[in-house]
């Protein structure tokens, strides 16, 4: 009976990691850029490739000061150019495998945390597809800025997560406290400021390590982070002084600080992963009643165990209510939340599992029976959203995939004669105020760039006269206005937009 549970629990574990690996992997290339951010990432790494360079990023080939990030994504993005090419796949694979990487770093953590619990047995190889479950209904994680975009929060969230695991061993040696500190150093050179929160977390995490030589292990922690963004910061600094770091601090993180919003407690009742934290939570509490019999002791060992994942509790939270106080409620500034309360989900059902082991039949079939069907709601969740990435994936998704359809039909059509040429695009936000119009003209640089390996230059139509020579990209919508300075010249391919060379006729 023993090998046929856990050959079960191996099963479904498995299961869920398909779908997981399916969610990450599938349709890349497809779904194309998501949104301006990632957009404009795509641009500065395409850039930050040619240029050779390892220190500042650029765009439109200028010092790029609005993104004020470290570079570590367009490091990872720079390596997987030169092994695979430049593409919009390879652009995005840092982000994908780190998705991957944290979802089976955290499920071995879990394990290991509850097996030193439980003593071995089933239970701890129970939680993992709980976790697994879960980790398949964190939506937005996936399809807007996080692990299927490029942009940097999903290298951010491994490392902020993986510092994590971390500090909770150092509740039983501080020496672990260095591993974390240079793990908090790469998520600084991944996501500069935003590690603020994570800061506030150590601080709260401070009564909780163990007493033996603590501020010493703290301060070597402090020096492993410093060590690792160190380099970094000198090589900057020697590039442009204090201005990208001014940038860093007084613009981009000044602009968070908004005023207090609860925006994300009025948002977290719509994610099924924060209610799966929930049904958790209750069967537990729910468990524990039962075991316990009273009132009494029912809290005393709920209080227990909430001290035991308290460290847990802290990171889910403060990130949450730090960014609430702040005011800047973007949803992808609190997924490290996310991935906490598919831990905490797996942790809190495993120990009530554990606790109604000696009850009846009865109520053991009615956990058994939960458990099953909070398994096929997330199965069920994860398969529908692996079947709606044909949405993002140009069958009613982004404006800008007919341009990107156009660039592989120039490919296609006329090799790499045009391969390496300036490209002038005419943003057509110039005359129509339209935020998606607007957004459209950063994703087609980053298309042109990755399709044809055209390099964008600023100053549309005027631009190009100017230069005579390179390719012009005027929309349709404002072609009238030009008309009378562009006959004669070789129309390369007229669809959704019109691509004009220097050629005459």
């Amino acid at each position: 009976m023993k090998k046929i549970k856990q050959g079960s629990i191996v099963l479904v574990t498995a299961f869920f990691a398909v779908l997981i690996l399916l969610r990450l992997f599938i349709k890349l290339d497809a779904i194309g850029i998501i949104d301006f951010d990632e957009a404009k990432h795509a641009a500065e790494a395409y850039e930050m490739y040619h240029r050779n360079a390892w220190v500042a990023h650029t765009y439109y080939w200028e010092i790029d000061y609005f993104n004020s990030k470290p570079p570590l994504y367009y490091w990872l993005t720079n390596i997987f150019f030169r092994i695979f090419g430049v593409s919009m796949v390879s652009f995005k694979l840092p982000s994908v495998i780190a998705g991957a990487v944290l979802c089976a770093v955290m499920a071995v953590f879990l394990y290991r945390l509850l097996k030193k619990r439980f003593d071995g047995g089933m239970l701890p190889l129970m939680a993992i597809p709980l976790f697994m479950a879960s980790f398949l209904t964190m939506d937005l994680a996936y399809k807007y800025h996080g692990f299927k975009t490029g942009n940097f929060d999903s290298v951010y969230m491994l490392f902020v997560l993986t510092a994590l695991i971390f500090i909770v061993k150092a509740q039983a040696d501080n020496r672990y406290l260095i591993p974390m500190g240079a793990l908090l150093g790469l998520a600084f050179l991944s996501k500069g400021f935003n590690l603020t929160a994570f800061v506030f977390c150590c601080i709260c995490s401070i009564p909780f390590l163990a007493k033996e030589k603590r501020i010493k292990y703290i301060l070597y922690s402090i020096l492993a982070a410093i060590l690792v963004v160190l380099p970094w910061a000198v090589l900057r600094f020697r590039f442009d002084g204090i201005q990208f770091f001014y940038h860093m601090i007084f613009t981009e993180a000044e602009d968070k600080l908004v005023g207090g919003s609860l925006e994300y407690f009025q948002k977290m009742p719509g994610y099924l992963t924060f209610r799966l934290f929930f049904y958790g939570l209750v069967f537990c509490i729910v468990a524990t009643a039962i075991n316990k019999r009273s009132l009494k002791d029912t809290l005393r060992v709920f209080l227990s165990d909430l001290k035991e994942y308290a460290l847990l509790w802290i990171w889910m939270w403060v990130p949450i209510l730090f960014y609430s106080w702040a005011g800047y409620c973007n949803e992808w500034y609190i997924y490290p939340s996310y991935v906490i309360a598919a831990l905490l989900f797996a942790i809190y059902f495993t120990i009530g599992a554990g606790r109604l082991s000696g009850a009846g039949k009865a109520v053991r079939i009615a956990a058994n029976a939960l458990a099953c069907l909070l398994l096929a709601v997330t199965a069920v969740n994860g398969i529908s959203e692996i079947n709606d990435l044909n949405v993002y994936a140009g069958t009613g998704g982004g404006p800008a995939y007919p341009f990107r359809d156009d660039m592989r039909e120039i490919k296609e059509q006329y090799g790499d004669e045009y391969q390496g040429s300036y490209v002038y695009m005419e943003d057509v936000s110039r005359y129509n105020s339209s935020d998606i119009k607007h957004e459209m003209f950063y994703d087609i640089l980053a298309y042109a760039e990755y399709e044809c390996d055209w390099i964008g230059v600023k100053g549309g139509i005027d631009a190009w006269e100017d230069a005579e020579e390179g390719i012009l990209v005027i929309n349709k919508d404002i072609l009238d206005q030009y008309i009378d300075r562009l006959i004669g010249h070789v129309i390369i391919q007229d669809n959704g937009y019109i691509y004009f060379s220097h050629d005459t006729y």
